[in-house]
């Protein structure tokens, strides 16, 4: 009975020796892997489609219920009334059906229940677009007013408009004109060139002494 257990004994240290933990270790990662190269690529694509968990597995949710729906009113009867999935699907679809009356008591209601919703923010800048053509003074205040733009800036430096005439006045380019403006504040003719002298002693104007003394000076 003694021989029997020491041999017991015997072959277990053996084998504990044989099969180290490390050595199993190798040896079940050598056979898990020679058991993927014998597989065909099909029974691999099922193996990891078994791995992927449940919750990536399920199906997208409402929104494919009602995006698909023949009959959405009966899709909408799916959801719990007071929830935020209630009162977004409901608008959205009031939207789509273009049911203002339904749209405004459901987005009133929402607002109460839920003050500060990202979601109802979206289907009111929806609506907002979709109401343009109807309404674009209305659309363009709430756009305005959603993302804080003000138009109320001025060019600087802007000129300003200058009316210049277009046409000169006869009477302004006449030689009395020119003659009179010439021998204004002084009493020579010092500002007349030699060649209206001509037209000057032509016109017959009365000269002062000094200007008849100055006009035989530059004869």
């Amino acid at each position: 009975m003694s021989q029997n257990r020491h041999a017991k004994t015997t072959d277990q240290e053996h084998l504990n020796k044989k099969f180290t933990p490390m050595k199993i270790n190798e040896y079940i990662s050598i056979k898990t892997t020679s058991v993927f190269k014998l597989l065909p690529i099909d029974c691999l694509a099922v193996l990891i489609f078994l791995s992927v968990p449940a919750a990536a597995q399920q199906e997208i949710g409402y929104i494919e219920d009602f995006a698909l729906a023949e009959n959405r009113e009966e899709a909408l009867k799916q959801l719990i009334p007071g929830t935020e999935d209630y009162y977004y699907y409901h608008a959205l679809h009031y939207q789509n059906t273009s049911d203002k009356a339904k749209y405004g008591l459901i987005l009133t209601q929402w607002k109460k229940r839920f003050q500060n919703s990202n979601r109802r923010k979206v289907i009111e800048r929806r609506q907002a677009l979709l109401s343009y053509d109807q309404d674009p003074k209305g659309s363009l205040v709430f756009i305005r007013r959603e993302l804080g733009l003000q138009f109320n800036h001025q060019q600087e430096g802007k000129a300003r408009e200058a009316n210049y005439p277009n046409k000169l006045e006869q009477k302004e380019i006449t030689w009395d004109k020119f003659l009179t403006q010439a021998l204004s504040g002084t009493k020579s003719l010092g500002r007349l060139s030699k060649e209206a002298y001509y037209p000057l002693l032509a016109s017959q104007r009365d000269l002062t002494l000094i200007q008849r003394r100055y006009l035989l000076s530059q004869a």
